[in-house]
């Protein structure tokens, strides 16, 4: 498992590269052919944690973990308990509440009722309203607005999940970008 930093030169060897037998360009080919005109190529080790994150779960498991180390005061507020990292802007309602750890990212919005649990990541603009969010990443400018609880789950960026009536208890969503999810 590698992760390659380039300068611009690499696309002049890309440039020059024939469609593999699986018809993709391939980066080991520009590696060998910098190797044969003798550029030069360092690479390192890092040692300590990596985690694929190619499934939900494992995007989800990378988040927990991640959000176990951030380093941020312990809170201790009637609405906001736990390690909780808060950015720029954000409205966290008086009967909402949020336990840690967390990260809430610039001009988020917490509304009415809303329950942000343990191992939520939520990022910039986004907007949750009455629903109950635990172990769950939450991507830019997303709405949740249900009446009940959305767990384990990925929302991505500009996704809306909104509610027309009831919803069952704990729903999963894994949901793509510029999603709308009426219930």
């Amino acid at each position: 498992v590698g992760i390659y930093f380039f300068t611009p030169l690499v696309f002049d060897y890309i440039s020059n590269l024939k469609p593999s037998w699986r018809g993709e360009l391939e980066i080991t080919d520009a590696l060998r052919a910098m190797l044969q005109d003798k550029r030069k190529i360092e690479y390192s080790f890092v040692n300590g944690w990596w985690k694929d994150t190619g499934t939900p779960e494992d995007l989800l498991l990378a988040n927990q973990r991640v959000l176990d180390k951030i380093e941020t005061e312990f809170i201790e507020e009637q609405n906001v308990q736990g390690r909780i990292k808060v950015g720029r802007n954000v409205k966290i309602d008086s009967t909402s509440k949020v336990l840690g750890p967390a990260v809430i990212g610039d001009n988020v919005e917490i509304g009415e009722g809303a329950f942000i649990g343990p191992y939520t990541s939520i990022a910039d603009g986004s907007k949750i309203y009455k629903a109950e969010v635990e172990n769950s990443i939450i991507l830019d400018n997303s709405l949740i607005d249900v009446n009940g609880r959305v767990v384990n789950s990925i929302i991505g960026a500009r996704s809306q999940i909104v509610a027309n009536n009831n919803i069952p208890k704990g729903l999963r969503l894994i949901v793509g970008e510029n999603s709308r999810i009426e219930l």
